[in-house]
């Protein structure tokens, strides 16, 4: 892997891991009503995914307007996992370790949303009640049910990235010299 991809993902990791934390911190400080939300989840996972494309194409200006598939897969990818595990490492030690009583209220709050959605989608009382007991016995900062959910995201972005990827790739021209022969 050369030092541009490096040097470019893991500044993009950083800065998306950053925002991350921030946001947490905001929400968890302001209103915890926003960690649970699906427009705001929504909202930063689109915010991610702008900011991993630009660093992308940020290589590939850099690269005088040329990247090939593997950089710029591998330009997404690795930010993308620098700001996962800094979001992983940021979760679990706020909800899992500093303050557990605020995991407890994410989790009745999770369980209210949800319960909500399915309610106005016209799922069956009976699987909203399995879906109650369900959410209720299992820790989301637990490290393994938050790595557990990085590696469903990571499917995610693995295909955005691909799809990143041949977008943007552009392969350096292929120049032959001729040679000459003395006869």
């Amino acid at each position: 892997m050369d030092n541009g991809v490096k040097q470019t993902a893991i500044k993009y990791g950083l800065i998306i891991g950053g925002i991350s934390v921030t946001y947490i911190l905001m929400a968890y400080s302001f209103d915890m009503g926003l960690l649970v939300s699906w427009g705001a989840g929504l909202g930063l996972s689109l915010t991610s995914i702008v900011l991993l494309i630009i660093g992308v194409v940020s290589l590939k200006r850099a690269n005088g307007g040329y990247i090939s598939f593997r950089s710029a897969f591998s330009t997404y990818i690795l930010a993308y996992l620098i700001s996962a595990l800094i979001n992983v490492t940021f979760s679990y030690v706020l909800f899992g370790v500093v303050d557990k009583e605020a995991a407890v209220e994410l989790t009745e709050m999770t369980i209210e949303t949800t319960v909500g959605f399915l309610e106005n989608v016209g799922t069956p009382e009976e699987t909203i009640e399995q879906t109650i007991e369900e959410l209720e016995k299992t820790d989301q900062y637990s490290l393994m049910n938050l790595i557990k959910g990085t590696g469903f995201t990571l499917i995610f972005s693995a295909i955005v990235a691909l799809i990143v990827a041949a977008a943007t790739k552009k392969d350096e021209p292929i120049i032959f010299e001729e040679t000459t022969e003395e006869a």
